[in-house]
C-alpha cells in the first residue's frame, strides 16, 4: 500500500461523511465511516511486512485518519475514540506499523538485520571449543608459521617431508583446534614454532649448499655419494648425537640444534666451499 491508497482512503471517508449523511443519517454515517476506518487499520495490520520496505511515515497517515474519522463522527466521538484508542497507542508508542522517511532510520534497519544475521549464525568448530575450553589462541604466531609454511612450499622444501601444498598447516591447525587446555596449546604452538624454524633453516642450509657446489663444481667430487643426501645425514647425525646427550628432552634438544644449524648457516656464508668439505667429511666427535 502506498500515499496514492491512504489518500483515496481518506476522500472516500470524507464524500462518505459528507454524501451520505443526508441518506443515513448521522448514526449510519458515523457506522459507515468506522467500518472504513477498520478496514483500513486490517489493511496496515496484513501488509505490515510489506509496508515495512517503504520509506512512508504511516503513524502519521494513521493519526491523520482517525482523527480525521473521528471529527465527523460527532454524535459518536466518544464511542470512535474509545475503539481507535489502541491503536493510535500502538501506532506512536511502537512506529513500526510503517516505517518513516528518515533515510538513516532505514540504513539502521538494514545494518541491524545484518548483525541481527551475524549473531544468529552458528559458531564454528573451532571458535566452540576455544570457548568451552578457555583457549586464548596466539593469533599473531598462527599467521606467521602459516606464512612461513608456504615460503617453504614455494620453495619445494623437501624438509616438508613431501606433504602436498597446505597439507602440512592443516594438520597443525587441526591439532591445535582440538586442544581445550591453556597449557597444552601453549606447549604445542612453541613445539611446532621451534620445529617449524628448525626446517626453515635446514632449508636455508640447503640453498647455500646448492649454491656453492654450483659456483665449485670440483666439490661434488668430494661427496662419498648424493651431495643432498650426505648433507641430510650430516644433519641427521648431529641430532641424534644432541638427543642422546640430553637425554630426549624434545625442547633442549630443539634449541640445541637450532643454534648447530645457525652456525652451519654462518660457516656456509664466510668459509664456503671448506664449510662443504666438512660436510662431507666431518670431524670426529671426539674432535668436534
Amino acid at each position: 500500500m502506498n500515499m496514492n491508497w491512504t489518500r483515496f482512503l481518506s476522500l472516500l471517508t470524507y464524500i462518505c461523511a459528507v454524501s451520505w449523511q443526508h441518506f443515513l443519517g448521522s448514526e449510519g454515517t458515523a457506522i459507515t465511516i468506522l467500518t472504513l476506518v477498520i478496514l483500513l487499520l486490517i489493511l496496515i495490520i496484513v501488509c505490515r511486512i510489506r509496508l515495512s520496505q517503504k520509506k512512508k511515515n504511516g503513524s502519521q497517515i494513521l493519526l491523520f485518519l482517525l482523527f480525521f474519522s473521528c471529527s465527523l463522527f460527532r454524535l459518536h466521538l466518544q464511542e470512535c475514540l474509545y475503539f481507535a484508542l489502541p491503536f493510535i497507542l500502538w501506532g506512536v508508542s511502537s512506529g513500526e506499523i510503517i516505517p518513516g522517511s528518515d533515510p538513516s532510520r532505514s540504513t539502521s534497519w538494514r545494518e541491524d538485520s545484518f548483525e541481527i544475521e551475524v549473531l544468529m549464525e552458528p559458531f564454528s568448530e573451532t571458535e566452540m571449543e576455544g570457548t568451552s575450553g578457555s583457549v586464548v589462541r596466539n593469533e599473531s604466531l598462527e599467521s606467521s608459521m602459516r606464512n612461513r609454511i608456504v615460503r617453504l612450499e614455494q620453495d619445494n622444501s623437501p624438509y616438508l617431508l613431501d606433504k602436498a601444498k597446505g597439507e602440512y598447516w592443516t594438520q597443525i591447525k587441526q591439532q591445535l583446534d582440538h586442544i581445550h587446555s591453556q597449557d597444552e596449546y601453549n606447549r604445542r604452538i612453541e613445539f611446532e614454532n621451534r620445529d617449524l624454524q628448525i626446517r626453515e633453516r635446514k632449508q636455508e642450509c640447503l640453498r647455500l649448499f646448492n649454491h656453492i657446489l654450483a659456483q665449485h663444481p670440483p666439490l661434488e667430487d668430494l661427496a662419498p655419494y648424493n651431495p643432498q643426501e650426505a648433507l641430510n645425514d650430516f644433519l641427521d647425525e648431529h641430532r641424534q648425537e644432541v638427543d642422546k646427550r640430553v637425554h630426549f628432552e624434545v625442547q633442549k634438544g630443539d634449541r640445541e640444534h637450532i643454534a648447530f644449524l645457525e652456525k652451519l648457516l654462518s660457516d656456509l656464508k664466510n668459509s664456503g666451499p671448506d664449510a662443504v668439505k666438512r660436510i662431507f667429511h666431518p670431524p670426529s666427535p671426539s674432535n668436534n
